[in-house]
């Protein structure tokens, strides 16, 4: 920037909400016209929209002798730059130059790094040592009800009867659609959903989701099971959820 700060603030405005009153820039650039024909001027020559290039207010009270309220325009920085370039004269420059410095300004502000008294630091660091405890004692509690669900399971498995296998002449997995089979009919049931509930127990006792499995490897779910070996631990669920 060629000027100094002395000269760049000659020029100074209040800017809100990121918006500058038309009228300062407007009273800056000594204008010959009035205020209301040189701001719509600037507006058709810049080809300015309304609400996001500038703004149009009129104030709650009245102009000087008793007219109607006067109707105040607020501009953009970038836009009041604009005025300032288009001006082509020594004050037009200012503004413009005002408002790079007060953005270079603003950036620097935003670049230099906040630093933190001794207090704030060590406030900091004790949070942080909470935070972190509490984090640790929330995954402690997750682990603790996994291994205690995982205990209950077992135990309820162990505490099945054991099927009758010399009774049985057919294969688990035609057992198992038996079972399943058998007690949706008995119960004019649909037979998915009776598979769903067979496979919401295996899901809660032996920890596998089978469904999902069967689906990632495009294959039934009894294959599944197979291929796990619990076909025996199936047909024993089966039994007990499906007992007449």
């Amino acid at each position: 920037m060629n000027q100094n700060s002395s000269e760049v603030n000659s020029f100074q405005v209040e800017v809100k909400d990121g918006r500058v009153n038309g009228r300062d820039v407007w009273k800056w650039l000594e204008s010959k016209k009035d205020y209301s024909s040189w701001v719509k001027e600037k507006i058709k020559y810049l080809n300015l929209r309304l609400d996001i290039d500038y703004w149009s207010q009129s104030p709650l009270k009245k102009s000087g002798r008793g007219g109607l309220p006067r109707l105040e325009y607020y501009f953009t920085i970038e836009t009041s730059k604009k005025l300032g370039m288009i001006a082509n004269t020594e004050r037009g420059n200012q503004i413009r130059d005002y408002f790079l410095f007060m953005e270079e300004k603003a950036k620097e502000s935003m670049q230099q790094p906040k630093q933190l008294s001794n207090a704030q630091f060590l406030l900091q660091m004790a949070q942080q040592a909470v935070d972190q405890e509490n984090r640790l004692s929330q995954v402690e509690q997750k682990l603790e009800n996994i291994e205690q669900n995982q205990k209950q399971a077992t135990e309820q498995l162990l505490a099945l009867p054991e099927p009758q296998v010399e009774a049985r002449k057919m294969t688990d997995r035609a057992l198992i659609r038996q079972a399943v089979n058998s007690y949706a009919g008995n119960n004019n049931m649909q037979y998915d959903l009776a598979w769903r509930k067979l496979y919401s127990e295996i899901y809660y006792r032996l920890r596998i989701n089978v469904m999902y499995q069967a689906k990632r490897k495009k294959c039934s779910a009894l294959d599944i099971l197979e291929q796990e070996n619990l076909m025996t631990e199936v047909y024993a669920i089966a039994c007990e959820i499906f007992k007449k």
